[in-house]
């Protein structure tokens, strides 16, 4: 399985992110194209994305809305699952009222594009 996601919007295109998970038999990482951000996630974290990633692409597409939040952030997710096929999905930014596992697979993309963005600023202060 590989996992990319993106985030778009904002009140400026100096704010889109995105990252790629790979697993592999020696556990999964993060990488951000065209930076030096890399995480090796813990088994446990690996294997709660998967899961959630599963339990999400199982749900199917969510309805679009329209984000309430003017300049709000966009959060696109793409699985290449173990078949070859690759699934896309735009994650809900709104998740009252969604299962757990469209808001937590969207928490963790928010929390983790935010940690992509953060180091890229800190390498712009360097």
């Amino acid at each position: 399985m590989e996992i990319s996601f993106a985030r778009s919007g904002g009140f400026t295109p100096a704010t889109n992110v995105s990252g790629t998970i790979h697993f592999d038999s020696s556990g999964a990482h993060i990488s951000a194209a065209g930076t030096s951000y890399r995480r090796d996630l813990p088994a446990e974290e690996a294997k709660q994305l998967q899961d959630l990633a599963t339990a999400k692409l199982a749900q199917g597409p969510a309805e679009p809305a329209n984000s309430p939040v003017r300049d709000g952030f966009q959060y696109d997710l793409s699985v290449k699952t173990g078949d070859g096929k690759t699934h896309k999905l735009t994650l809900p930014t709104e998740t009252q009222g969604s299962s757990n596992a469209a808001s937590n697979i969207t928490s963790w993309v928010e929390h983790e594009a935010q940690k992509i963005w953060e180091h890229g600023l800190a390498n712009i202060q360097k």
